[in-house]
């Protein structure tokens, strides 16, 4: 997937949007229940989730009468685990979502674009008496896409015009891993899709 046209798309539709409207800045923070939907070969794996953070700060838009978009950016911890490997995917984030309100009540939903920072992977070794060996990797790996896309859908609640608290899922639309042909015969092909429940408080100013 080529980024660098959907980046400029978003940041034109912004500036855009931040000179013809009613703007609004805040920053918010929760955790990531996160989990991922692995098949191989056909075959469905069933991991269980890994918690993570959701930082990060968003700008909303006022389009008209209780209708506003509400584009973000944030750091996100992705991941999942079995009983012998722990995965952590570190993803910049970044929403657009079309915003509902109903006086305190928002109701959201809309396409999410991230950007995959780093993976970090922990594997228990069944010969060395339950020890483990942790991979860190600061680049991009070869087997993880740059990017994925996610389709979100949420509910947020304002309190005294500033705290908001709020629920959302995400759900991966695209497949997270990258493999070669040659890679694809020796391990089967792969396909692994992030899925979160996100809780998180955060500040309007």
């Amino acid at each position: 997937m080529k980024t660098k046209p959907i980046l400029l798309l978003l940041l034109f539709t912004i500036f855009t949007l931040s000179a013809k409207s009613q703007t609004t800045y805040g920053i918010r923070a929760g955790i990531n229940l996160a989990n991922a939907d692995i098949s191989l070969d056909g075959w469905k794996l069933s991991p269980s989730g890994r918690a993570g953070i959701n930082v990060g700060g968003f700008v909303n838009f006022s389009l008209k009468d209780k209708v506003s978009l509400q584009s973000e950016l944030n750091f996100s911890q992705m991941g999942w685990k079995t009983e012998d490997v722990k995965e952590r995917y570190n993803y910049l984030s970044m929403p657009v979502l079309f915003k509902y309100s109903i006086e305190n009540l928002g109701l959201f939903a809309g396409p999410q674009l991230s950007v995959h920072t780093s993976t970090k992977r922990i594997e228990e070794n069944e010969y060395s008496m339950g020890d483990s060996t942790s991979v860190d990797e600061p680049e991009i790996k070869p087997d993880v896409k740059s990017t994925e896309l996610a389709a979100i859908v949420g509910i947020d609640y304002t309190l005294m015009d500033k705290f908001i608290v709020g629920a959302r899922y995400q759900a991966g639309l695209t497949n997270a891993i990258q493999m070669e042909d040659k890679e694809a015969i020796i391990w089967g092909n792969q396909r692994l899709k992030n899925n979160a429940l996100t809780l998180s408080i955060g500040f309007r100013f």
